[in-house]
């Protein structure tokens, strides 16, 4: 995991801080989440190296998207980032879920579809934070036990830092 650890913390720190700013990093960041984590179940026993490929070129396939198409890339980004968010959530309350993660990375994904359609700024804010923490928790793989409280926290500090960046840019 140390390949793929240093770009998943960078990138979450990014979306932790400068989430809103940088939508196009989420799109890029639901890629490469995508790309990394589907390639490796549904060819198990892929090199990590492999691995980390597959969610760059799903990466850089989602930035441009952003920048070509962005409605397409709202509902995309907010799906992908949405599903991963509330799967991430589950394992940090659930030990052991009775049900395969598809099911509530398609439930967690059409809520984030629809948040960022309708209530795009602070939609963004909130999950671009909340998908940076969880990023920072799997890279630094925080036990189940601190996996929640340390979202929360992680979460509310990047809420925090947008909304006063978004403060910032409408004062000047």
């Amino acid at each position: 995991m140390i390949l793929s650890t240093i770009p998943i913390l960078i990138v979450g720190l990014a979306l932790l801080i400068f989430g809103r700013k940088l939508f196009w990093l989420l799109v890029a960041a639901a890629g490469f989440v995508a790309g990394w984590y589907l390639s490796g179940h549904l060819f198990p026993g892929i090199s990590e190296q492999t691995q980390v490929i597959v969610g760059v070129v799903l990466g850089l396939l989602g930035a441009g998207l952003a920048f070509v198409a962005q409605k397409v890339a709202i509902w995309l980004g907010g799906f992908v980032a949405g599903g991963y968010l509330l799967v991430s959530l589950l394992r940090g309350v659930v030990e052991s879920v009775a049900f395969p993660d598809w099911i509530p990375f398609i439930i967690g994904g059409i809520l984030g579809a629809i948040l960022l359609k309708f209530l795009f700024e602070w939609g963004l804010i909130v999950l671009t934070s909340m998908v940076g923490a969880a990023l920072i928790i799997d890279g630094i793989g925080f036990g189940e036990s601190l996996h929640l409280p340390v979202l929360v926290i992680l979460s509310l500090i990047g809420i925090v830092a947008q909304a006063r960046l978004k403060r910032k840019k409408k004062q000047e």
